[in-house]
This record gives C-alpha cells, sequence and structure tokens, in this order.
C-alpha cells in the first residue's frame, strides 16, 4: 500500500485535511511530527522559546527521511495507507518516497485570511511574509514536479474525498 504526500503552503488545509482523513479512518501523519528546525549547513537545532524574526529566517524548517520511510514501512507493510500532511524546506527532496503528492493550492487573498486565525497567531510578520512571498513559488515547484492541483478553498470533506479518489485508485490492467 503506497504512501501519499498532502502539501500546500500555511493556511491550505493540511491540517484539517490529516483530521478528516482520520475520522474516516485513514492514518493520516501531521508531518510536523517528523520534522525539526536545522541550520544553513544542515545542523540540527531546537527552537529558541522566544524565537526572533533572525533566528526563525537563517534556519530551515526540514523533515527527517528516516522518520518518513520508518513511518511508511509500519504502515505499508502491515497492508494500509499512509497520508503524510505537511510542508517543508526540504520535501522535494523525500518525493521518492510517495506514490503522489497533492497540492492544496491557494489564492493570495484566502491565504491572508487564513493567515489571520488564532491557529495561525503563533508566525509573526517576518514569517508571514516569507509564507505569502514563497507560495507562488512553491506552488509552480509542486506543479513542475506533478502533483495533483486541489483547490484548497473547498470544503474539508470535498478535497478529502478527492484525494481518496486518487489516491485509491486502482491502475488499468496494462496502463
Amino acid at each position: 500500500m503506497p504512501a501519499f504526500l498532502i502539501t500546500g503552503n500555511p493556511g491550505s488545509g493540511k491540517t484539517s485535511i490529516a483530521v478528516e482523513l482520520t475520522r474516516r479512518g485513514f492514518t493520516a501523519i501531521d508531518a510536523d511530527q517528523i520534522a525539526g528546525w536545522e541550520t544553513t549547513n544542515g545542523a540540527q537545532v531546537r527552537q529558541p522559546e522566544h524565537a526572533s524574526d533572525e533566528w526563525l529566517l537563517s534556519h530551515r524548517w526540514v523533515w527527517s527521511r528516516a522518520r518518513i520511510e520508518a513511518r511508511i514501512r509500519a504502515h505499508t507493510s502491515a497492508g494500509q495507507h499512509i497520508f503524510f500532511c505537511g510542508i517543508s524546506m526540504n520535501q522535494r527532496d523525500m518525493l521518492d518516497l510517495f506514490e503522489k503528492a497533492f497540492l492544496l493550492s491557494l489564492d493570495h487573498q484566502t491565504q491572508l485570511e487564513r493567515l489571520d486565525t488564532p491557529a495561525n497567531a503563533h508566525r509573526n510578520a517576518a514569517l508571514r511574509a516569507q509564507i505569502l512571498n514563497g507560495r507562488p513559488v512553491f506552488e509552480q515547484e509542486m506543479r513542475s514536479v506533478g502533483a495533483v492541483i486541489l483547490d484548497g478553498r473547498q470544503p474539508t470533506t470535498v478535497l478529502a474525498s478527492r484525494i481518496l479518489e486518487e489516491a485509491l485508485r486502482q491502475p488499468r490492467p496494462g496502463g
């Protein structure tokens, strides 16, 4: 059974999709569980309790390949699909681990509105600017690697159904 990536910029609905897939009986991992901070030269570090803008912008939020591989092995060997919901600076290096990637795409205005919610209050002005400025580049990169593009403005239940439809589709014999 394959593993799938559900990605998108902050505010696109990744966490909501993980909750919905879990509610439907699937294993959906919040990829923040397998992530951490590193310096620009790859040394793992812990985020200070009150990280400054300078600190946040000079470090990278990355996934651990070993942790992803371990989670995939544990679930696929048991015959289960697994969905990873998240975003990281090094996710492009992990795409080979996934059968398919789904991009929850957002327009600028919707992302602004979602970043203004209490759930996103931990993001300071510098981080918000980085997120907003990086969205078009990130989305274009995901398009270029063949991600299935989904409108992140759609209701969570609709998006989850669309993801499951694509993920659970059986390949046709000979094609």
